[in-house]
């Protein structure tokens, strides 16, 4: 995990999720949906990675603010 708090771990775990939801994403066999499930699959899977992206935004801004990048040398 992320480190020894509670916040770490909620936060590892969640991580721990996503990884196992992209995995079996990558695993599933899209040729079997339809024209318009894939469409929503689309719409759907595009409007996660926006979010993601989002999350990484926030990530970087702490990491700035906490000067990681000067303390990291």
């Amino acid at each position: 995990m992320l480190s020894n708090s509670v916040e770490g771990e909620v936060v590892g775990t969640r991580l721990a999720a996503l990884d196992a939801a992209v995995d079996g994403l990558l695993e599933d066999d899209l040729t079997g949906l339809s024209n318009d499930d894939l469409v929503e699959f689309l719409q759907r899977f595009e409007t996660v990675l926006r979010r993601a992206t989002a999350v990484g935004h926030r990530a970087i801004v702490e990491a700035v603010e906490r000067r990681v990048p000067e303390d990291l040398g």
